[in-house]
């Protein structure tokens, strides 16, 4: 992916892409960002910098994820009545390949967005600790 990203940047830097004024863009993305006039200096536009830098970009997305999805899974199938009360939670949804669930309905099931804040929290992405919440009672830490 970060090959081909570079390939069309390339190409729009020595004039050969569709649209070459940055900022006419018709949607932004990291690349062509990275590429504006100012964000890095020339010296770290070189093909072999940027191709690194992209790459950890998109490590930085996806394996934190992952290792927080592969986190929330184990837990849900280990722990057979929580997968159930989250089954409840999602049940009322239409998930007919018709009618996707929007993003807000999601944010809205309590259940749902504690299972997900704890796969986040027991998972090595997050960079600062998080904090448990318990809404309902204090907890006593030590």
């Amino acid at each position: 992916y970060c090959h081909r990203q570079i390939s069309i940047l390339e190409k729009e830097a020595k004039g050969q892409g569709k649209d070459m004024d940055h900022e006419k863009k018709p949607y932004k993305t990291i690349f062509r960002e990275l590429m504006g006039p100012n964000i890095l200096p020339l010296t770290r536009k070189a093909k072999v910098s940027l191709r690194g830098q992209l790459e950890e970009l998109v490590g930085a997305g996806t394996e934190p994820v992952a290792h927080a999805l592969r986190i929330i899974t184990y837990h849900l199938y280990t722990n057979p009545k929580i997968l159930q009360k989250l089954r409840e939670e999602l049940a009322p949804l239409d998930t007919s390949k018709s009618q996707r669930v929007n993003l807000e309905t999601l944010q809205k099931l309590p259940y749902l967005s504690t299972i997900i804040q704890e796969g986040i929290r027991l998972s090595y992405g997050v960079a600062t600790r998080m904090g448990r919440v318990a809404p309902d009672r204090v907890i006593v830490y030590g």
